[in-house]
């Protein structure tokens, strides 16, 4: 959460960089799981019952994906990989 007060901070400085020769993305992606959060959900879902009052700056998720845990794994899976 950001501090009403306080400017942004400049995260132009962060790159992203090719995974070291080693490291298997495939593997990671195979082992890959999504929890979901409350905080970001206006109905019940595989993350459990909303939270009464959402994070200000939290982006809400499609009610339509509340059951939809495997598709969003296979998402976050292919996107790893």
């Amino acid at each position: 959460m950001t501090h009403p007060r306080r400017p942004r901070q400049n995260r132009s400085w962060r790159r992203v960089l090719e995974p070291p020769p080693h490291f298997d993305l495939e593997a990671v992606a195979a082992r890959a799981i999504y929890d979901g959060s409350p905080y970001h959900k206006t109905t019940l879902s595989f993350a459990g019952m909303p939270r009464r009052r959402i994070r200000p700056h939290a982006s809400i998720c499609s009610p339509e994906l509340a059951h939809s845990r495997e598709q969003i794994e296979r998402w976050l899976r292919s996107a790893i990989a």
